[in-house]
């Protein structure tokens, strides 16, 4: 056993070990900086700490997700044909990575009332701060419920502002970022992201609220009117439900070709999609449906229209026009005139000062 001993202990035995021990170790550290570089994209971490589990979703089917939907898909007879008879294509989002997102946004809340999500154009980064500063930030009305914010983006043109991306991103951790071009055309891309986001990482929020950037939302009245009002409560979806007509003149910004919607006069209702409210277990069920259907540029038409329309037996609750205020003077002065009274959810706010000092009257009227 002594001579054992010896023979391990040889200095050239020794140092052959300790080789041995180095190489092993090296790949051991090398495999795990390829896993973690995985989640590394355009410099910004996109890890945050999450465990194998919470990747689980991953790699799971379209099929897996259906066959376990509190709400099954119906598509429409002739959706495809109907969308554009002739090159049918699908949203890029469906497989595309996340360039970059925080995984644990809302699985780190407990009890979280609702995720806010925002469509936002990848420069307006005064915007996005005012927005957290004021009404999605839930220090100002904690007692009736808890709020998180997430913005939707797709990849800038300009490196130098892809590169204050990555240092906002890393500083609020609230930035989902899509591997497609920022564009007003590819919004549908946008949406479809977030459902697919939700699905696979916001199961915990029971509303979502879709908003676009310049939007401001009285959260106080929000809250009230959703955990308050029967019809609304009772309601899978709350939004300006009603529909428009296809338009065929090429100066029109929605402008249409014959080749889509042809023959049709009128889309189906629709909510337009300055804001949606939406109960969070519907939502796998508008991923999938989504996957399902055809692209199509008009995201509000196609993603709060027609893909919800592929999930029978939704119940709609419309806004009325007391509750909207599309230029934001008429909001001020409903605050100012009703105070706590003001019918008012939604206030169009365009830019940081609007947001700023519209959510300043809401907390001079509201917060008691």
């Amino acid at each position: 056993m002594k001579d054992s001993y010896r023979r391990i202990l040889r200095p050239k035995n020794v140092i052959n070990y300790l080789t041995l021990f180095c190489i092993i170790f090296g790949v051991y550290f090398l495999y795990h900086v390829i896993s973690v570089s995985r989640y590394v994209k355009n410099g910004v971490i996109t890890y945050f700490g999450a465990t194998r589990s919470d990747y689980r979703i991953n790699s799971e089917s379209i099929e897996d997700i259906e066959r376990r939907l509190k709400y099954p898909v119906v598509m429409l007879p002739n959706l495809t044909s109907l969308i554009n008879a002739t090159n049918p294509k699908y949203p890029l989002t469906i497989h595309a990575p996340y360039l970059i997102e925080n995984p644990h946004l809302c699985s780190s809340v407990s009890n979280l009332s609702v995720l806010v999500v925002v469509n936002t154009a990848t420069d307006h980064f005064e915007r996005r701060l005012a927005i957290r500063e004021t009404w999605t930030n839930d220090k100002y009305y904690n007692h009736l419920g808890i709020v998180r914010v997430v913005f939707l983006i797709g990849k800038p043109k300009n490196e130098i502002i892809q590169n204050i991306i990555n240092k906002e991103a890393n500083q609020f951790k609230d930035i989902l970022q899509g591997d497609f071009v920022d564009t007003y055309f590819n919004l549908t891309h946008k949406g479809v992201m977030g459902y697919k986001w939700i699905t696979e990482r916001c199961r915990n929020a029971k509303h979502i609220v879709k908003v676009d950037d310049d939007i401001l939302v009285n959260m106080f009245s929000y809250f009230q009117k959703i955990h308050q009002n029967k019809s609304v409560k009772n309601a899978h979806v709350f939004c300006d439900y009603r529909t428009t007509p296809v338009f065929r003149d090429k100066r029109i910004k929605w402008f249409v070709s014959e080749n889509q919607f042809r023959g049709v006069k009128v889309y189906k209702n629709f909510c337009r999609g300055k804001f949606v409210s939406i109960k969070n277990d519907v939502v796998p069920s508008l991923y999938i449906s989504a996957s399902k259907t055809p692209f199509f540029k008009l995201d509000d038409v196609l993603l709060y229209g027609y893909v919800m329309h592929n999930v029978p037996g939704l119940r709609y609750q419309t806004l009325y026009k007391e509750n909207m205020k599309d230029v934001n003077k008429d909001g001020i002065n409903c605050l100012e005139k009703e105070q706590d009274k003001c019918q008012a959810i939604i206030i169009q706010s365009g830019g940081q000062t609007q947001l700023i000092d519209t959510w300043s009257t809401i907390i001079k009227y509201f917060q008691k």
